[in-house]
This record gives structure tokens, C-alpha cells and sequence, in this order.
């Protein structure tokens, strides 16, 4: 009974180690949260264009403005990509420099 149990805590042991290599590091919260934030970006953006065209629909517009309305859009949706690219580049940056700094010991 007592090498069965010495084999077991053995094997345990053998095989703890193995499930700490495999696992997957907890994905980063301030980044987490930030995907989040920029989901809702692009929601609400889809949203106010979505109107913005059912309004312009309603009217009779030359092509001329109808394009530069296209334009206008484009460049809005082009803005918050940009914008939100940047904003995620900042933050890997920050927690890369975090953790290249030494800690204070």
C-alpha cells in the first residue's frame, strides 16, 4: 500500500510540472478592456453612420455631394482604425517598457 502511494504522489509530481508548461497565460485585463472599449467604438460608429445614410437617402443630393458624403464616412471609420491601432500599440509598448524596467528592490 505504502510504494502505491509513494508511485502516486511520484506520478503526481511528475506530471504537475508538465501542466504549468502547457497552460495558457492569463490574457492581459488593461488590454481585455481595451478590445472591449473599441468593440463598442465601432458599434456605436456603425450605428450614427447608418442613420446618417437613412437621412441622406431621404434627400435629393447631386452626385458630387453624395460622393464627398461617401468620402466623409470613409474617412471617419478610416480615423477610428488609426486611432484605435494607436491606442493598442501605446499600451504594448507601456507593458513592455514595465517589464524591461528592474523592480525597485
Amino acid at each position: 500500500m505504502k510504494k502505491l502511494l509513494a508511485c502516486l504522489g511520484a506520478a503526481i509530481f511528475a506530471i504537475l510540472p508538465m501542466g504549468r508548461i502547457a497552460a495558457v497565460p492569463v490574457p492581459n485585463q488593461e488590454m481585455k478592456a481595451l478590445r472591449k472599449q473599441h468593440k463598442e467604438q465601432r458599434k456605436a460608429l456603425k450605428q450614427q453612420q447608418r442613420a446618417m445614410k437613412r437621412v441622406m437617402a431621404q434627400h435629393a443630393l447631386p452626385d458630387d455631394s453624395q460622393q464627398r458624403f461617401r468620402r466623409d464616412l470613409k474617412m471617419q471609420r478610416q480615423l477610428l482604425q488609426r486611432r484605435q491601432r494607436d491606442e493598442a500599440r501605446r499600451l504594448k509598448q507601456k507593458h513592455k517598457s514595465d517589464r524591461q524596467r528592474p523592480s525597485p528592490n
